[in-house]
């Protein structure tokens, strides 16, 4: 097997739709398992011995071991053409084999915490979890001009971004993509929009518009379709650790990941959680609460960890948008229907009704958690600008209650409408 034949498949093609021990659903990149490092030799031995039992069935009689992020190591269980075809064992049954095998010899009851599946992570605009819902055209917006977010370091984790948008290609606003590269507005080359693509882009705007002032940097961990390996996240979430520590001009780091999905056994995801142990103090996390309710309450993750805030959307009115997920794990809300933002420019689909609907000029209005997540973030931004002093501070829970509205219990505090008690000049 190779490596860099598994690596060019589409992660799309390696989407797997699973099912946990209670019945619960999640999604898994297929082939494919996180183990801990001190537990590696047992799970390469469990997998093998597996495949063994299987006459090789789905499974190669020699995992392949992929280095991964800090302390979570990657394991390969199929061949690029067990992927291509589809036939590759099936993540859950694995698990469960190794597990079984482990719990054996270890004595570790479910080793949640030891092996996990490589969950994949979805971008959360309202079409991919709730009503149907797709991007839409907006008016030209001014460029935001207020000088907020002075040395503050925000990183989008999201799908990329589109270099030749006006805001930043004039340099009003820092905006920039650490690959250097522009997001495609159509990767599979089919003259049609891909699904999330453009989402970074959006969420990138959405930042700018509350602290313009900030340094925005984007990370691409999901594809235009807006899928995202759990692997690929951590190791983004550690990068932009380091770009930090490295960046003499930011005092204070906030990351925005408007992204999320279920878990099996609904577990903390093994390596993200690894890597936002990595984080420093001067650090907040903010992420999509996710699209699901009322057909999901299950927790949605990373926004339902600790260490991150989750965010929740509100609608045009300031009440709680019918599609949003909530729960006590739900810190946050702030307006998440018909956003409108940065997209962009220059791309014409293939319909041709008047006026065009798939002919965008840079600008869109989008509806989701994905677009409420980085409102809040971006007001945490301009707020720390103005409180570079992690000892001046107070824990970001407590500033959101005190300049937000009164927190509701599942659906978090109110952040649609602070800017005025914030005494910021953002429009």
């Amino acid at each position: 097997m190779s490596t860099d034949e598994v690596g060019r498949l589409p992660l799309r093609d390696r989407v797997e739709d699973a099912v946990d021990a209670a019945g619960n659903g999640y999604r898994a990149v297929s082939g494919e398992l996180l183990v801990t490092r001190e537990a590696e030799g047992d799970v390469l031995q469990a997998v093998a011995e597996l495949a063994r039992v299987r006459q090789g069935r789905g499974l190669i009689r020699g995992p392949e071991r992929v280095e991964g992020p800090g302390a979570v190591v990657r394991l390969r269980f199929a061949g690029a053409e067990e992927l291509r075809e589809r036939a590759a064992a099936p993540v859950a049954e694995v698990l469960e084999g190794v597990r079984a095998l482990l719990a054996g010899r270890r004595g570790d009851g479910t080793l949640r915490g030891v092996v996990s599946p490589n969950h994949l992570f979805v971008g959360e605009p309202l079409y991919s979890g709730g009503p149907a819902d797709t991007v839409r055209l907006a008016e030209t917006m001014p460029m935001p001009s207020a000088a907020v977010g002075e040395g503050v370091r925000v990183e989008v984790l999201d799908t990329g971004l589109f270099l030749d948008h006006p805001w930043w290609q004039r340099g009003g606003i820092s905006a920039q993509s650490v690959e250097n590269t522009s997001e495609p507005p159509d990767d599979d080359h089919d003259g049609v929009l891909d699904q999330q693509a453009g989402h970074g882009t959006f969420v990138a705007g959405i930042v700018a518009q509350q602290a313009p002032a900030a340094q925005i940097f984007t990370r691409a961990v999901l594809d235009s379709y807006g899928h995202g390996a759990e692997d690929v996240i951590a190791q983004a979430i550690r990068d932009a650790v380091t770009a930090f520590h490295a960046d003499s001009s930011a005092r204070r780091l906030v990351l925005n990941l408007s992204l999320g999905g279920y878990t099996d056994g609904d577990a903390p995801p093994l390596a993200i959680l690894d890597a936002l142990d990595t984080l420093p103090p001067e650090a907040v996390v903010v992420a999509a609460a996710g699209n699901d309710y009322p057909n999901c309450r299950r927790p949605f993750f990373p926004a339902a960890l600790k260490r991150v805030l989750g965010v929740g959307a509100l609608d045009e009115q300031g009440a709680p948008a019918p599609f949003s997920n909530r729960g006590s794990w739900v810190d946050a809300c702030a307006r998440g229907v018909r956003v409108d933002s940065s997209f962009f420019s220059g791309f014409d689909g293939p319909l041709t009704e008047s006026p065009d609907p798939d002919h965008f000029e840079g600008f869109a209005a989008w509806s989701g958690t994905s677009f409420a997540a980085p409102l809040v973030a971006g007001r945490i931004a301009a707020v720390l600008s103005r409180q570079l002093d992690p000892s001046e501070l107070p824990e970001v829970r407590q500033l959101l209650r005190r300049y937000g509205h009164p927190d509701s219990g599942d659906f978090g505090v109110g952040v649609a409408a602070t800017v005025a008690e914030l005494g910021l000049a953002i429009p």
